[in-house]
């Protein structure tokens, strides 16, 4: 198996047998009006994938960073779908007003094959609130999780932007293996505490750096409990734009670098990808895109004040 990190929790995984899944496309243009993906997608890179006709889609969850419209208009309506079996039919439904029609319903918690990839998978539901494992106080599922089983022996988990904590990487682990690679969430999504309009700068800062603090440590905490070989950081890959630019100085998302810098006796299985980068998931080995820009990037790249 390989995945090649296009942008956000956008991957393009090849299994053994060729055939390929691609994960939450949103490739181009605004999402929620002023984010924009960071490090940003090249157009010969966009124009990759847009021919790359994949087998399968798995969308994750509704959100628009996820399931963007803009980016999907770019695919066979035709593409079989791959979602779970959620407990309301509003993610079926947006992708049926968007002309898709060959969608697959997965059953949660129970390892099947899928026919469109000639592999096995398992999908979870919502874990938890927050990292603080807190309930999430709505009676819909939202956030999914899928983990594939290739015909090589090769297994993925990808939490996308699921909550997951360490208790619950563990218990995975035990249930269903430990997979060669860990794709794992490592911020949160919400505007907390950038859009915060009663906060001051010094506030906002204050409140970016104890989110780091402990979203870094729980990505290192699920890496551990989780077993996996490799983990690659994903999801939140996102800068703010137009008028609200200037908030990009308090992304709660750590850097790579802070990310490296918690694992310990694990730095050696991290692998940080940018767009375009393909992992082999047996080896470990990263085959480098030399046209993805900002790699290594830091604050003042995300969010520059000349």
């Amino acid at each position: 198996m390989r995945i090649r990190y296009i942008a956000n929790a956008c991957f393009q995984i090849t299994l053994a047998n060729g055939k390929t899944l691609l994960t939450d496309p949103w490739i181009e243009g605004p999402c929620q009006q002023t984010w924009f993906n960071f490090p940003p997608v090249g157009e010969a890179l966009r124009t990759e994938v847009y021919s790359s006709r994949p087998d399968c889609l798995y969308i994750s969850h509704l959100h628009h960073d996820h399931l963007h419209p803009q980016t999907l208009a770019h695919f066979d309506r035709t593409t079989p779908i791959l979602i779970g079996k959620l407990n309301t039919p509003n993610l079926r439904g947006a992708l049926s007003r968007l002309g898709f029609s060959a969608i697959t319903e997965v059953a949660f918690e129970a390892r099947q094959p899928v026919a469109a990839l000639g592999c096995e998978a398992v999908l979870f539901r919502d874990f938890h609130g927050n990292t603080q494992g807190d309930a999430t106080l709505v009676e819909y599922d939202l956030d999914t999780s899928i983990y594939l089983y290739d015909a090589d022996g090769t297994r993925l988990f990808n939490a996308v932007d699921n909550t997951i904590l360490p208790a619950d990487a563990a218990r995975i682990a035990a249930e269903y293996g430990a997979p060669d690679v860990a794709i794992l969430p490592y911020a949160s999504a919400s505007l907390y505490p950038m859009a915060m309009a009663d906060f001051g700068a010094g506030q906002k800062a204050d409140a970016m750096l104890r989110i780091r603090e402990r979203t870094g440590a729980n990505f290192a905490a699920n890496f551990e409990a989780i077993g996996a070989r490799y983990a690659v950081p994903a999801g939140g890959e996102y800068v703010l734009g137009g008028p609200a630019a200037g908030l990009s100085q308090f992304l709660p998302q750590p850097l790579g670098s802070e990310l490296a810098a918690r694992l310990d006796g694990k730095a050696e299985g991290f692998r940080k990808l940018y767009p375009g980068d393909a992992l082999d998931c047996a080896t470990g080995d990263v085959a480098i895109d030399a046209r993805a820009t900002h790699r290594d990037f830091d604050d003042a790249d995300r969010a520059p004040t000349h």
